[in-house]
């Protein structure tokens, strides 16, 4: 509707002001190409001294891998909910080709207890340390409870070591 209208009144105007439009239009595309190209020719992005509240942070490009910033980043830390997501996907693939089932069992290794369990004072599902745990139960634990120790106790029960889980 609106365009109708708009098309109309520039079929109605004069010789005159037809050269004032062509002359405004192309004022404006001289102008639309000139901030193109400063935006082009301005230098890529890089990091700037940057802080953050967060303990942990990393900021990578992910073209080149390289490391723009990074806080703490080395340093062990208690599984966060989308690394237990993580392990959630990875178990459930482990599933799908048959290596682990419902019915499997993995041991609450002292590791795990003490990491991840009720002396870590984060979130858990209270596995009790020794015990063997059934897969089944496990799922719960890491997606509804967000158990810091069933993601420790999945880790170690695919990969022997969380550190070979992580690898």
């Amino acid at each position: 509707r609106g365009r109708g209208r708009a098309a109309f009144c520039l079929l109605s105007i004069s010789r005159t002001d037809h050269c004032f439009m062509r002359h405004f239009r192309t004022r404006r595309l001289l102008m639309f190409w000139a901030v193109a190209g400063l935006c082009s020719a301005a230098p890529h992005a890089h990091a700037q001294k940057f802080e953050t509240a967060a303990p942990y942070a990393i900021v990578m490009d992910s073209e080149s891998g390289a490391v723009l910033f990074e806080k703490a980043a080395d340093d062990t830390m208690v599984p966060a909910s989308m690394a237990k997501l993580m392990t959630a996907s990875v178990l459930f693939d482990e599933m799908a080709k048959g290596r682990v089932t419902a019915d499997s069992e993995f041991l609450v290794s002292e590791n795990a207890w003490r990491k991840g369990g009720a002396p870590s004072g984060g979130s858990t599902m209270f596995a009790a340390l020794n015990s063997r745990i059934k897969v089944s139960d496990l799922i719960p634990g890491l997606i509804v409870l967000s158990g810091n120790d069933a993601a420790i106790i999945i880790a170690e029960g695919i990969a022997g070591t969380e550190a070979n889980f992580a690898g």
